[in-house]
């Protein structure tokens, strides 16, 4: 149950990533046409957010 959980996690957040590619390649109101390389900067976008809460995990351990 938790692998499901986390793989939902993980594309809730693919999902929300590739919104934020979208919406910093949108000049106004005409299409966007994305490459491969924003597939890839989405896909990045939950491990960014998993690093920073790990590092903020480790900084309040060892404090």
């Amino acid at each position: 149950m938790d692998i499901l959980i986390t793989i939902a996690f993980l594309a809730l957040y693919y999902i929300l990533g590739l919104g934020a590619v979208i919406a910093f390649k949108e000049t106004g109101l005409e299409e966007v046409e994305l490459e491969k390389a924003d597939y890839l900067a989405a896909a990045m976008f939950p491990l960014i957010l998993l690093v920073i809460f790990t590092g903020w995990v480790v900084e309040r351990k060892l404090r």
